[in-house]
């Protein structure tokens, strides 16, 4: 994440480098959206049904930029005066209920609904180089 940090705020517009980590950012949020759209449905909290302008890269996104702004804030401090690790956890937690269909109640006692395969591209790419066979 600090190299993306760098790149999006220290590097002119337009160079070479920059076009990558930006292209690298946007993988990066299509893996992370359809792994919170596999996590949250099978947990039952879906996204809110009135919130049209939200889809998974939009919640994928918002979650980003909050644990970006985490980050900037942890380098940003002196060595002695950690970030609160929990404050991040909190803040996902009261930003849940505006984008999913969940009450903030019922966040701690979910359970999963389906049964929850998750298998990252890179996984299946290292399983396919070591001869284990394909799979989608």
């Amino acid at each position: 994440m600090s190299l993306h940090t760098f790149a999006e705020t220290v590097l002119p517009a337009g160079t070479e480098v920059r076009e990558y980590v930006h292209r690298l950012r946007r993988l990066r949020l299509q893996e992370r959206s359809a792994l919170h759209e596999k996590v949250f449905t099978a947990y039952g909290a879906p996204l809110r049904s009135d919130r049209e302008d939200l889809d998974w890269p939009g919640l994928a996104e918002r979650f980003a930029t909050v644990a970006g702004g985490a980050f900037v804030r942890a380098q940003t401090r002196a060595d002695d005066d950690p970030v609160d690790v929990t404050l991040l956890g909190q803040m996902v937690v009261e930003l849940l209920p505006s984008l999913l269909d969940i009450d903030r109640n019922d966040i701690e006692t979910r359970v999963s609904q389906k049964p929850l395969e998750i298998v990252f591209k890179g996984d299946q790419v290292m399983r396919d180089r070591a001869g284990h066979g394909a799979s989608s």
